[in-house]
């Protein structure tokens, strides 16, 4: 887990702090500034605002139809960031030797899951892995990734019917909670990296980026990733009937908003956006589980410097399971720096119709990762029409829908620096409305099940488009020109032409049969 000392304490780091860099769309064409800046004793709250940075984005939320046709061009060009993809596309790589390489490497917990979608059909086939010497702990996929594994096969016959792939693709899924696939080490202290001290650390592999130039050493599509540390493309939904995207919370938190900001229909009007706006108090609101320490030292000392600010803010659930007790934790916490144990750590569970209840009358809500640098709750907190306080962790890494979106979740670094901008964000309502509502209108348009459908499609399209040479080809060329070379993935041979194809009738079977060894 995250050492929340020092994720919370450590100074001014430039790219770790992001105190955020401009933001690049449109293939490049459109740059967005910042809106957002680290506030420093040079540098007050108010200083922190870049207004203009957000007159754009919102203004391109509506001149530019980002979020028509369920967001397909929000989707192309969150697509255009990737570092990754692009890389990928400059050294006209062949996907199947990346998407092997990536099966190599010695760092999953859980079995990773190979794919292909065959050209022109659109049929989407997994590949079993016995003979890819594969090094995972576990022998199990989770369950939102077959979910997502199931929705690809739909997605993939849905843009098939529209224009016949032309090429085949090929990737390799993780099934982690951490980006797995790194170039750089983090300059602050990451679970993903560093894993549990008692542990002897968190075992991966780096393969050094050396340039901007540098061809990935594979394909691996993950739910986050750290643009600035890790080769990991964030293509992977957290599909989940239960927990992720589609479930009965998002559901009931939809209907709550049909009723409540749409009045059963029709369009958002400025009316009812200012009536439940006003309805709403000033306070700062999370309630989570104990699944990063950063959590808890945050809500101590956020308790130390406003009493009132952090009456939302702390964990709960504490005796779920050992993992998840935070006592021990919230005592050290109370003995060293003197904040209530009690408050910062409750025994009982939060329902989800307490905390749905909590979520909506609050104008300011607190996104905080858990074991991965990414939390399933972000899109239930943009929908509720609220300001998004993130904090650096979150920040540095994104998921499927959010490199665009940056510009409107507020980072944050110390308790200081939360409560500094929650301050000014308070005596400057009105721009705290305008973030509010473009952050609900992309959740309202961009995240439902078919928007979702439209993101896998547009990415199954994008990787199409970079499929390069044949296996042929690339035995042809110098050693020294070849996209991805054998030291970079390892030089044991993985075969993976065996295949099952993955339908609706047959989809959990058949990746039994490629994960099972």
């Amino acid at each position: 887990m995250v050492s929340g000392r020092l994720l919370l304490g450590i100074p001014c780091l430039g790219v770790a702090i992001l105190v955020f860099q401009s933001l690049s769309v449109d293939r490049g064409t459109r740059v967005f500034s910042s809106i957002f800046r680290q506030v420093t004793p040079e540098r007050t709250a108010a200083d922190a605002i870049n207004v203009m940075a957000l007159d754009a984005l919102i203004g391109r939320l509506h001149a530019d139809d980002l979020l028509g046709n369920h967001c397909e061009r929000w989707w192309e060009e969150t697509l255009d960031t990737s570092d990754t993809l692009k890389a990928l596309s400059n050294h006209h790589v062949d996907l199947s030797t990346v998407a092997d390489n990536a099966v190599k490497m010695p760092y999953f917990d859980l079995p990773p899951v190979r794919l292909s979608v065959s050209a022109p059909d659109g049929t989407l086939y997994c590949h079993p892995l016995g003979k890819c010497q594969p090094r995972w702990k576990r022998n199990h996929n989770p369950l939102w990734s077959q979910h997502y594994v199931r929705a690809l096969a739909d997605a993939a016959k849905h843009a098939a019917r529209q224009v016949a792939f032309s090429n085949d693709v090929h990737l390799t899924l993780s099934a982690d909670d951490c980006p797995l696939m790194w170039h750089s080490l983090v300059p602050f202290h990451d679970f993903c990296q560093h894993g549990e001290e008692e542990t002897g650390g968190r075992p991966f592999a780096l393969h050094p980026r050396h340039n901007m130039t540098s061809a990935p050493p594979g394909l691996l599509v993950s739910t986050s990733s750290f643009r600035a540390f890790s080769w990991d493309v964030p293509g992977q939904p957290y599909i989940n009937p239960t927990t992720g995207f589609g479930n009965k919370e998002e559901k009931s938190t939809r209907r709550l908003l049909w009723r409540s900001l749409y009045r059963g229909g029709g369009q958002l009007s400025d009316q009812s956006w200012e009536d439940m706006w006003d309805a709403k108090d000033g306070d700062l609101f999370f309630i989570g589980r104990y699944t990063d320490k950063a959590r808890l030292e945050l809500a101590c000392k956020l308790r130390l410097l406003d009493r009132r600010m952090s009456e939302h803010v702390y964990v709960t659930d504490a005796r779920r399971k050992p993992s998840l007790d935070c006592v021990e934790a919230a005592n050290e916490l109370q003995n060293k720096y003197g904040c209530d144990a009690s408050h910062i750590c409750r025994e009982n569970a939060t329902g989800f119709d307490e905390w749905q209840k909590g979520m909506m009358n609050a104008k300011y809500l607190l996104d905080m990762p858990g074991h991965g640098p990414w939390s399933v709750r972000l899109r239930l907190l943009l929908l509720s029409g609220a300001v998004i306080f993130q904090s650096s962790r979150g920040t540095e890494a994104a998921q499927f829908f959010d490199p665009l979106l940056k510009p409107l979740l507020v980072p944050f670094i110390t308790a200081q620096d939360l409560q500094e901008k929650v301050q000014w964000l308070r005596q400057n309502d009105h721009v705290a409305s305008r973030m509010a509502k473009a952050g609900h209108l992309f959740a309202w348009h961009c995240l439902t099940p078919e928007a979702v459908q439209m993101y896998l499609v547009v990415f199954l399209r994008r990787l199409a488009s970079l499929a390069g040479p044949s296996s042929e080809t690339q035995k042809e060329q110098p050693a020294d020109q070849r996209s991805v070379r054998a030291d970079q993935g390892g030089e044991e041979a993985c075969d993976t032409s065996e295949r099952r194809r993955i339908s609706a009738f047959r989809w959990r079977r058949a990746l039994e049969e490629c994960t099972h060894l």
